[in-house]
């Protein structure tokens, strides 16, 4: 979980909800050849923030070997800009959280890694600087897991990541003023029977104003609650808050369904074919309850990862579970009924995969209401993005070709059908990957139909001898809904001027 205290908990998680639409359901569809950049990455989770302050929800992938950072356009198109906004990596990349570390309002990025993590500092317009040898401790484990939050209620994040071995399970870094983060895991959690931690989320379990620690543990080693005092020191908890357990988790999530800043929902993502499990609070005992036999449809996946989020548009919070295994694991959507008895969507609501699944995110990426998921993969297969708003009506594009022809760039592109097509635009960068600005000014007029396909022709006139450029073809339906072609490129003749 990302970046959070008491006083913004409340607002936080109550915000899955605001996001609903209350209207008829509407099937997701995979909008990943049109949205996403063309990348084969082995993505471990990923994170969402506007991490560049333009008022919408960009991505961080932790992957191992370079992470990422895709840049939202407004309309849910992203493009990979890690090259002009990430410094370099080669870490192995396990997890991630945003949040605000230094304090100067701006997002920030912790990466876990398998050897030293990374904190990333943003400047505020969403590039980043790698602060790590003056702000975290060094280490050397498999870390898998990072979270943001107040833990000793001083006003700034503090820092607990988790580690994914035998030895104590946790780290707890303190924030001195916003300056560096400390390493006070030995003062503050004298005793830690958790192994094999996962994942770490920072909430407030027992409902005393405070963050408490989950930590969700693989290898068949139960899963763990430490309990906060209110000064950020920690134990383990004692009085059973959480139901005990022996599977193998790799993940979880919490919700909070009724927007009173509590959490009511945690749900367990188990690995090597165990059942995924459904915790929900009970006022009266004071502690979650076990409903994943009355609750629960019976699964013997291999899940990754879990996130909650109102999918079907009826104002409560479905889930979506990452699911992964050597030969290709579907994903599954659980909907949930309003009393929080979940079901199977029907085959026709979420696009089926063979995918090797490894996380989840459920957000907000357009301006069209509704959520949408965003999944990481593993082996170097494509991430995913899967959206219920309005997909692009189709051109059928059968060219598209830049040539020079007197110092200018001569653009050509035919279409053999144009579905509810208003026109195109021509973007252009000297860059493959980003920086793209659109060059015609206004746009060009549609001439195809459904039926028949036309010829179109761009001269872009302001070009340098010697540069190579970048182009790609942007076309607009009706609804105003845009579709990006991948680039073609022309590097012009070097001529000297006479």
């Amino acid at each position: 979980m990302g970046n959070l205290s008491i006083k913004n908990f409340i607002g936080t998680i109550f915000l899955i909800l605001l996001s609903a639409t209350f209207s008829m359901a509407a099937n997701y569809s995979d909008l990943t050849s049109t949205h996403l950049p063309m990348i084969l990455d082995s993505s471990s989770e990923a994170v969402t923030s506007d991490f560049d302050n333009d008022g919408d929800n960009d991505i961080f992938v932790a992957n191992y070997g370079e992470d990422k950072l895709l840049i939202n356009n407004g309309t849910g198109y992203f493009t990979d800009e890690t090259g002009a906004r990430l410094p370099a990596d080669i870490d192995d990349s396990r997890g991630a959280a945003a949040g605000d570390a230094n304090g100067d309002g701006y997002t920030d990025i912790f990466v876990a890694n398998n050897g030293q993590n990374r904190l990333l500092l943003n400047d505020g317009t969403g590039h980043f600087s790698d602060v790590t040898a003056t702000w975290l401790p060094s280490g050397s484990e498999f870390y898998s897991s990072g979270a943001f939050g107040d833990i000793d209620g001083d006003g700034d994040m503090d820092l607990i990541v988790s580690v994914s071995g035998i030895s104590k399970s946790i780290k707890i870094f303190v924030n001195d003023n916003e300056t560096k983060f400390i390493d006070q895991t030995s003062t503050r959690l004298p005793s830690d029977t958790s192994h094999y931690t996962q994942k770490v989320i920072l909430a407030d379990f027992d409902r005393d104003g405070d963050l408490d620690i989950f930590t969700v543990n693989s290898l068949n080693n139960s899963n763990k609650l430490l309990i906060n005092d209110g000064t950020g020191m920690f134990t383990e908890d004692a009085t059973g808050i959480i139901p005990p357990d022996t599977n193998s988790s790799n993940s979880a999530a919490i919700a909070d369904i009724n927007g009173d800043g509590l959490i009511d929902y945690i749900f367990i993502a188990n690995d090597g074919g165990q059942r995924n499990r459904l915790y929900i609070y009970n006022t009266s005992t004071a502690k979650f309850e076990d409903k994943t036999t009355a609750n629960l449809p019976v699964d013997n996946d291999y899940s990754f990862d879990c996130a909650f989020g109102d999918l079907d548009s009826d104002g409560d919070l479905d889930v979506v579970v990452a699911n992964g295994k050597d030969a290709g694991q579907a994903n599954k959507v659980y909907l949930n009924n309003g009393g929080g008895v979940f079901a199977f969507a029907s085959s026709s609501f979420f696009p089926a995969d063979s995918d090797f699944s490894t996380g989840v995110i459920i957000a907000g990426f357009d301006s069209v209401p509704g959520n949408e998921v965003f999944v990481t993969n593993y082996f170097e297969q494509r991430n995913r993005l899967y959206s219920t708003g309005e997909v692009p009506s189709a051109i059928t594009l059968s060219s598209f070709t830049a040539k020079e022809k007197n110092r200018k760039v001569i653009i050509r592109w035919k279409t053999e059908t144009e579905i509810d097509n208003l026109g195109f635009n021509i973007l252009r960068s000297e860059t493959e990957g980003e920086g793209y600005v659109k060059i015609n000014k206004k746009l060009i007029s549609a001439k195809g139909t459904s039926t028949k396909g036309a010829k179109y022709k761009f001269i872009d006139k302001n070009v340098k001898s010697g540069r190579t450029y970048f182009y790609k073809l942007e076309d607009i339906d009706s609804s105003r809904v845009s579709t990006l072609n991948d680039p073609i490129s022309l590097t012009m003749s070097n001529r000297k001027k006479k």
